[in-house]
Formats: C-alpha cells, structure tokens, sequence
C-alpha cells in the first residue's frame, strides 16, 4: 500500500513539475518519468474491449492493454479520434473466444467464419452459462453451451462448442463485433454460390476428420465443416465424426428454429427444423458483407411465389415480417441499416383506417390531387404478386399508408440503399442511373415474372429487396389511364417532391442491372415500399 502511494505521488509530481525528472529504479532519470528494472516491466491500465469503450472522452495519447482483443490481448493507444494498435494499425475489437480471433473465409460475396464459434461470453463481457447437466440443458429457456459429451479436452480444439439456440438470440449479442450469426437467408445465399444446396455439401466439407466415407467432400469453398454432432435436447450426445449441424438465427415458431447440416454420406446442405432446446455448432458471418437476408423459398419471380398469409407459410423470414392495417402480412429485408419491405405495398386504408380512394375512372384519375390507389389493368387479379398502384398524393397523405413503425422512404433513404449495394455509386447524379449493379441485386430472379423478351440483366436478388416488374398508371400524353410496363420494369415513390408537379421516384427495367432515381408527375400510380423508421 505505501508502494503503491509512493508511485502515485511520484506520478504526481511529473505532472505539476516541468523541470525536475523522476526516476524509479535510478538516481539518473534520462526522461521525464523513467522506470529501470532488470526484473520487472511497467504494466499500463489493464481492461476489456467493453471497459475500454465506456472510459468518457478519452485523451490523445492514452494507452492501454485490452486484455480480450486481437489474438492474445493488445496494447492500444487512443490517437484523438479512434483507437488504434500500439504497434500501427486499426485496434482489434474483442471477439471473446478461446483464441479471440476469428478465421474467415471469402464465399461469393459474403464473408464466413471458418471454424465453429467458441466464445464462453456474450459480446458485453457477460458469461455463457456452461450446463453439463441433462435435465437443466432440456428445461431452460435461456442461452447455454457445452462442449460435445461435456469432454474438452478430447472434443474443444476441434469443433468448438455446441449453443441452444436461445444463447444466439440473447440481445446481448453472441457473435463478435462485426459479426452475427446467420440467417436461414444468409445460408441458402452461401448455398446458391456453391451450386445450390443439393452439391454445395462436398464444397463445403473438410476433406480430414470425417468418419468414412466423406461422399463427395472437396472444401473447394473453405469453409472446412467438421462433424461435430449435436446435443439432442432429450437423446444426449450424437454424430460426431458422421454429421454437422448449425443454427440459423432464423426462427420457424415459438419452439422450433431453422438449420443446417451436412453428413459424411453424402453432397447436400440440408435444411431443417429444430426444437431450440437442441445443441448445435455456430457459424458466423461478417456484417461488411452480409448484403443478403434472402429467404429463397420465397423469391419473388420465381414459381415458388406466392400472397398473403401464404407467403410465410414456411415460416422462414427473410430477415422478418410485418402486418399492415388491412391484415396483409409482407415479408422484409435487412439492408445495411435498414429494413425494408420485400413486397410491394397492398394496403387499401391509410393507418387510422380511412379508405383510400380505389378510382378506375381514366379522367378522374388524371385529376385527382388527393390520395388514391387502383390495380394494374383496374383488376384485382394483378394484386398477387404485384400490390397495388398509388399516386403520390396517397403517401404523403398525413394519415400514413404504412404499418406503424414504418414510412414511405425520402429520396435520400432510396440512395442510402443504393449506396451500401454498390458503394461505388453515384448517388449525387439526379435523373440517371446512379449505379450499374445495385438495381440487380434488388430485382428478382429469374423470368417468371420480368418476361419482357424472356430477359432479366444482372438480377440476383442479393439484397432480398425482391423488386417486380408491376408497371405504372400513366396520365402523360398519349397514354392517359393507360398502364404500361408490366414485365419490363417498376417504380417506386419517395416522399420527396421534385417540383410543384413531379416527385421523386426508384426505377428499375428489365433490360438493365442499374438503379435509375428520377421524377414523375405526382398524379402517376406507382408502387410503394415501406421502410422500418
């Protein structure tokens, strides 16, 4: 104790006095502060990545060791605006695993870890409960890990642990910073590039560790998948050596969580329900590259489309679903920051349930400067899975045509999207075509639907926005009430007027991989996506 005050006062009196130096260890200071010893170092402020980040208005120059970041801890200096390595370089975030660092791997355009997770805490630095007991891991509701027959030591190094799923749907976060666990979206999207999920299996099996006979295995992808079995909630321990399962963080019911897994026996990535009470292995994937929250069993243009409450009939979501105010459930994307309606708008009230107006009359239409809505053609049979037209008036009405908690975007959120699917746009550009790419990862697959000439450039839906080609209500000259376009393209109001007469609006076609911002007059019927507030 009067060591530790003897230092302190030591330190003191660097700071209130400028012409004396300190020594600790010599009676020859060669600096300011100067600590000798032969025998022992000079240890700065030890702490957590979550401790470091809550010191208030840290000061140029401040160091420290962050005990949990990079891979065996780091020491870290803040330069005035981030921290950063002591040694150069960006400071590493805490990952809070056995060997804090995450092994990664490119796979098309996403970025996966390549070994199973093995963290213990949850990414605030709270602990993972560890639960060996059988009776206590089929009960609870709440996230747990093991490793695979409670064995560390013969099973840890190799295939890390197994969670419920309840641990990778704790808000405090069980992956990484930067990282999350996938969807069931995200999985099918690493599926598609490897083939599909009848052969992505052999690409993605590591070809040692596998019980024989490790059917078609290549780890052509590099995600090296291990067999590390599972924890069955009422059965114990199996598979390892014959099979590997992972956790989604998609949801099938209140019960039950979707998966995946592959086996020694064969090529496939196979899909499937499980109670959440089941022990699975985790992968993670990394945010900066994780465009898709695609749900393939529903991709709008291809034959598996559907409408209404049929389009969750398998309950797996996207990134989510919503119901408007009329009972229409819409399934939604997550892209960058922001969640999005996957389908076209439907709704035929405005929020506090007032009918919007339905006016197939042509010259009624033409004149109206108040909210209205039609189907393409004035027939209800376009609805699925096109959603209805409606003129700008309607969503900027004060009375709001989306659910709550959601808004018709501005102009600049359109942008935002546009952005983070191809940060090479130019989103300054008004009235063109803004990026040569974004438009193909939000239209969707395939010619089902986009059938102007059988073609549907640069579409691969990545981002799950599921954009179809639904045409428009027109009043300009020579097409007064007519209804073009479906099958060769769609438009999409923003909130954002242009002028006294036009709006601002997304456009999309057939023909082209681009994303096209431009305006229209405001009387003109258009599709509406909603965007989360």
């Amino acid at each position: 104790m009067r060591k530790t005050g003897l230092l302190i006062g030591l330190l003191l009196a660097v700071v209130f006095s400028e012409a004396q130096n300190i020594g600790i260890g010599t009676s020859t200071p060669q600096a300011t502060l100067d600590v000798t010893s032969t025998t022992n170092g000079f240890l700065p402020p030890r702490m957590t990545y979550v401790q470091r980040n809550a010191i208030a208005n840290p000061a140029p120059g401040l160091m420290i060791f962050c005990t949990d970041c990079g891979p065996r801890g780091e020491w870290q200096g803040y330069d005035g605006l981030v921290w950063m390595k002591l040694n150069g370089g960006a400071a590493s975030s805490s990952t809070f695993s056995t060997d804090n660092s995450i092994s990664s791997v490119t796979i098309g355009t996403q970025i996966w870890s390549s070994k199973n997770l093995d963290v213990a805490r949850y990414r605030n630095g709270d602990p993972i409960p560890q639960v060996t007991d059988p009776t206590s891991w089929r009960e609870s509701r709440t996230g747990m890990w093991c490793w695979y027959n409670n064995d560390s030591t013969t099973y840890a190094a190799t295939y890390g642990r197994l969670y419920n799923w309840y641990a990778l749907n704790d808000p405090r976060g069980l992956a990484p910073q930067g990282w999350h666990v996938p969807t069931d979206g995200e999985w099918t999207t690493l599926a598609l590039s490897l083939g599909g999920s009848a052969l992505a299996g052999g690409a993605m099996k590591d070809t040692i560790g596998w019980n024989s006979p490790n059917t078609g295995a290549t780890n052509n992808s590099g995600f090296a998948g291990l067999p590390g079995g599972l924890r069955e909630y009422n059965l114990g321990f199996g598979q390892i050596g014959n099979m590997g399962f992972w956790w989604t963080s998609t949801q099938a019911d209140e019960n039950y969580a979707l998966g995946r897994s592959l086996t020694n026996t064969g090529v496939e990535l196979n899909r499937f329900n499980s109670g959440k009470t089941d022990g699975f292995s985790i992968r993670v994937i990394k945010d900066t590259a994780a465009l898709p929250n695609i749900d393939s069993s529903w991709v709008a243009g291809t034959d598996s489309a559907s409408c209404g409450s049929a389009n969750v009939h398998n309950a797996a979501v996207a990134y989510g679903s919503l119901t408007d105010q009329d009972g229409n459930i819409y399934k939604t994307t997550r892209i960058g920051d922001q969640v999005w309606m996957a389908e076209n708008l439907k709704t035929s009230h405005y929020r506090n349930g007032d009918m919007i107006p339905n006016v197939t009359n042509d010259v009624i239409w033409m004149s109206l400067s108040s909210g209205a809505n039609c189907w393409y053609y004035n027939s209800p049979t376009f609805e699925c899975p096109y959603g209805k037209l409606y003129n700008w008036y309607a969503v900027v009405d004060a009375r709001q045509v989306c659910p709550t908690g959601w808004h018709v975007p501005s102009d600049r959120e359109m942008e935002r999207m546009i952005k983070f699917l191809d940060p090479s746009a130019d989103t300054s550009c008004f009235g063109c075509y803004q990026s040569t790419s974004a438009g193909g990862k939000m239209k969707s697959i395939g010619t089902t639907y986009w059938a102007s000439g059988g073609i549907n450039v640069g579409a691969n839906n990545v981002s799950g926005f599921s954009a179809l080609p639904a045409g428009i209500r027109n009043d300009f000259a020579g097409f007064a009430g007519g209804f073009p376009g479906l099958g060769d393209g769609g438009a999409w109001w923003t909130i954002s007027e242009y002028d006294i007469t036009y709006a601002k609006r997304l456009s999309l076609i057939s023909s082209y991989g681009g994303a096209n911002m431009d305006f229209t007059p405001k009387q003109v019927g258009l599709s509406v996506r909603c965007v989360k507030d």
